[in-house]
């Protein structure tokens, strides 16, 4: 059985996956959370593992991990995997080519290896032109063509990180972290503040859409055609909140960061 984290700038998933990669057990944290107890060796995963020991043939062979946490995070859980499972961790990293995708960074090493993973994924479901917006701490899109090569991307602040940033310059808004709403106009504040960050985010998808359509026809020598679509991923925590607002086609796959780790360490 493989360990799988995804350690994310708010947020620590995992799953362990059997062999035949159904997951058996799946969870997340904050980061606030997990780290708090970091220094007494990660007591709350010793606790979600715990069952394994005790169930004949469960016994972990690999920890694969995509991690944008540091170097600090990722010596605490290389530490904590060899001394409470015997395993060395395996680190996901930013490659020039990879499961048929070709990174267009120039600098490979500025890309965030969750984008990496989200993007090996996608093109494995796809298999053809694909984008990827991942709702996370950061909104990020990527776009490859139907051969994999990545055709860019762009990364703006996520739902909270707009809330937390207008919460730190503007103390008299008085803002507090309600759950979102539909992006129409509010009758309050705090109801001008959520809706207008959804319908920001909303329309940054909207306009990642447009782009990504519009240029694939231009790519083709085509004039732009409402049919020809590239397949379209949403992932990360906010993606479900999202996706409720958007009116084009699309899947929302919260997994992708996961799934890109068996691509990238087969």
């Amino acid at each position: 059985m493989i360990l799988e984290i995804d350690a994310g700038n708010s947020r620590i998933k995992w799953r362990v996956i059997d062999a035949h990669q159904q997951a058996v057990i799946a969870g997340n944290a904050t980061n606030t959370r997990l780290l708090a107890e970091a220094d007494a060796g990660f007591p709350m995963l010793d606790k979600v593992f715990s069952s394994l020991r005790s169930q004949p043939g469960n016994s972990l062979t690999r920890a694969r991990v995509s991690s944008v946490r540091g170097a600090g995070f990722q010596d605490m859980l290389s530490d904590w995997l060899r001394e409470k499972w015997h395993l060395e961790a395996e680190f996901a990293v930013v490659e020039d080519c990879c499961g048929g995708v070709t990174n267009s960074y120039t600098d490979i090493t500025s890309m965030g290896v969750d984008r990496w993973l989200a993007m090996l994924a996608a093109y494995k479901r796809a298999q053809e032109a694909c984008c990827i917006l991942d709702c996370g701490s950061a909104a990020t899109f990527d776009w490859l063509d139907a051969d994999g090569l990545h055709q860019g991307g762009y990364i703006v602040p996520g739902l909270y990180l707009m809330q937390e940033s207008l919460a730190r310059k503007t103390p008299a808004l008085k803002i507090s972290f309600e759950q979102w709403t539909s992006p129409v106009p509010g009758n309050s504040t705090q109801a001008a503040i959520t809706s207008g960050i959804v319908a920001m985010l909303t329309g940054f998808a909207d306009r990642c859409y447009l782009e990504s359509k519009t240029g694939a026809d231009e790519k083709a020598g085509k004039i732009p055609d409402k049919e020809n679509n590239p397949q379209w991923f949403l992932t990360g925590g906010d993606a479900e909140l999202l996706s409720k607002h958007l009116r084009w086609p699309h899947v929302v796959e919260k997994d992708l960061v996961l799934e890109g780790l068996a691509i990238a360490l087969p």
